[in-house]
């Protein structure tokens, strides 16, 4: 019997640096002015942390409310964390 690739190696929820990476990647790739603005005044990690949390709290209810952990991260990632609510 053969292991998928899933199985192999499974789905594991993303860290709190792994979301602040995120985040920052995401204002310094897309949103270049207000990286720079929020950089310079010292408020992006301020802004980046309160995303974070805002993701983990969205993430924690789907997954309390039924759907797949991977899935759930997923969504909330791309509502809290990249300002979409799709792909």
């Amino acid at each position: 019997m053969t292991t998928t690739e899933h199985e192999e190696s499974p789905y594991t929820n993303p860290t709190d640096q792994d979301l602040y990476m995120k985040g920052w990647n995401y204002y310094r790739m897309c949103k270049p002015k207000a990286f720079r603005e929020m950089d310079r005044d010292g408020t992006l990690p301020e802004v980046i942390i309160k995303r974070v949390r805002a993701c983990k709290r969205y993430a924690e209810n789907l997954i309390q409310n039924g759907m797949w952990d991977g899935e759930a991260w997923q969504q909330a990632i791309r509502q809290e964390m990249l300002g979409s609510e799709s792909d």
